[in-house]
């Protein structure tokens, strides 16, 4: 990839581009994905949600509300619950773009890599993943899938070579930091594609200093920001110290790593091998090697943080649906050498149709095990469908409970510690905690180091100072009744529950 400015981007002798089917994918993408609109918030989300609403009412992060993910990601939870009026469906709309954007601009950084042909296959290969996999409650609206445009928008644009591009690749590198420390890992990646882009060892350093550029562009207003409010050196200790904290005291865990990989890209793999199949000319062994960089970097982006939850896999989509669909195009470059373009053609279709069939069956079952459908036809209750969202230590519907009991027997500045350290609870309720501390992570973390032992003990004594000078009211316990219980059958539960999403305050 080298050559005069740009020269890098330019792909191998390719199709005409048709941007109205790239458009029609993610058309189709957004339609499908529709039904999360519905779906409430359940643990993570709580989290975030709870620092964005936070922030919306007077408070920053870190500094009042204690949790280890990056300032990018609060803000898109904010914007979300300042759009819904306190909703879980404007997080989730927002998912919903992030992911349908991955997938034009995944498609948009293949074809210039490999051709045309590559970047269509690589769109809808792409897609599926976003949509059969991650269209879910558990597994949206985290990090991963808010920073997929910004990773693959950044790695389109230093393809593209030319300086504002640099300068903009330079500034989506910067938000994905700043949404998880983990998208520092991509830095090398445009910043080596930038380099590619200039003739010379000298000359390379001028289009890399556009991409710096653009990422202290996408990184300074957010820590100015911070500095002004006087919450920089909070932002520091959490984001960054705590994190080094965190991954070392919790490496492993999760799911179990081979199963979550094989839910998520099943098949797509094995496409892999030839992406680098065609002509043999310089431009496409280029483009090759590239797309094999980008999924080294995506997957050191998930084995870098010590544990495989679903969720992360995600970095991992766009580089592998990239790397499949050039495959695919290497497969049909290869085969139509002896056999008609027309029965080759249509054997790349059914090849995605397999595919799409595959995917679609994770997305029926998922979606069927929320009850999506089932709730917006009427065939279940508000209440049924919470009674869906449960796991061994999470169950949503007593989740919304405790937040109707505590909105009814609390004033509206009073502040409130959830028992368990939850803070869906208190987003639900419309009351904070005491603290910063609404979460029992920095409390209760095995220290690896002096430094790290140091600073928890730290952090158990503020919060209790945070609980001497703000003392939550006691919240009387409901009238005796039945324990409440998940139904067997979901027509069998309880039939009222307070609603979900009563307005938040903000």
């Amino acid at each position: 990839m080298s050559g005069t400015s740009g020269s890098a981007a330019a792909p191998p002798a390719a199709a005409i581009f048709r941007p109205h089917l790239y458009f029609a994918l993610a058309g189709v993408f957004i339609i499908f994905a529709l039904p999360l609109l519905a779906v409430p918030f359940t643990r993570d989300q709580g989290i975030y949600g709870y620092v964005g609403w936070r922030w919306l009412s007077g408070g920053l992060p870190y500094r009042d509300a204690f949790d280890h993910k990056g300032p990018a990601l609060y803000l898109i939870y904010a914007l979300g619950v300042w759009l819904a009026g306190g909703s879980a469906w404007g997080v989730n709309l927002l998912d919903i773009l992030a992911r349908a954007s991955a997938v034009l601009l995944t498609g948009r950084a293949a074809a210039r890599a490999a051709g045309e042909r590559a970047g269509l296959f690589a769109a809808v290969l792409t897609g599926l993943p976003l949509l059969g996999i991650y269209n879910f409650m558990w597994w949206s609206g985290q990090a991963e899938t808010f920073m997929l445009p910004m990773l693959a928008g950044s790695t389109l644009l230093a393809l593209r070579g030319r300086r504002r591009d640099l300068v903009a690749s330079g500034m989506l590198s910067g938000l994905a930091v700043l949404t998880k420390l983990t998208g520092a890992l991509h830095l090398w990646l445009p910043f080596w594609l930038a380099a590619c882009a200039g003739p010379g060892t000298a000359r390379r350093l001028v289009p890399a200093g556009w991409f710096g550029l653009g990422l202290a562009l996408g990184v300074m207003p957010v820590l100015s920001y911070f500095a002004v409010a006087g919450a920089l050196g909070d932002l520091f200790e959490v984001y960054v110290v705590f994190n080094l904290f965190h991954s070392g005291s919790f490496f492993g865990g999760g799911d179990p790593p081979g199963g979550g990989f094989w839910m998520v890209f099943f098949l797509l793999p094995a496409l892999t091998p030839f992406l680098a199949a065609g002509p043999g000319v310089g431009q496409s062994r280029q483009g090759a090697l590239f797309l094999g960089f980008w999924l080294i970097e995506s997957l050191a982006q998930v084995v870098g943080q010590g544990k495989f939850f679903l969720y992360q896999w995600a970095a991992l989509v766009p580089a592998m649906g990239a790397a499949a669909g050039a495959g695919l195009a290497g497969i049909e470059r290869l085969v139509s050498r002896g056999t008609e373009r027309t029965w080759v053609k249509r054997a790349a279709y059914a090849l995605l149709i397999f595919f799409t069939v595959g995917y679609g069956r994770y997305y029926f079952r998922l979606e069927e095990a929320m009850g999506v459908r089932a709730y917006l036809s009427g065939a279940l209750t508000r209440t049924e469908f919470y009674y869906n969202f449960a796991t061994e230590d999470f169950k949503l519907a007593y989740q919304t409970a405790a937040a109707d009991l505590i909105r009814s027997a609390t004033a509206a500045d009073d502040v409130v510690l959830v028992f368990g350290f939850d803070p869906l609870v208190n987003l639900l309720s419309g009351r904070p905690a005491p603290g910063r501390f609404m979460v029992r992570y920095p409390l209760t973390f095995h220290p690896g180091s002096g430094g790290a032992a140091s600073k928890r003990e730290r952090w158990r004594a503020e919060f209790l100072e945070d609980l001497r000078s703000r003392p939550p009211p006691p919240v009387p316990p409901p009238a005796p009744g039945p324990k409440p219980r998940a139904p067997p059958d979901p027509h069998e539960g309880p039939q009222k529950l307070p609603p979900l999403f009563a307005r938040v305050p903000t």
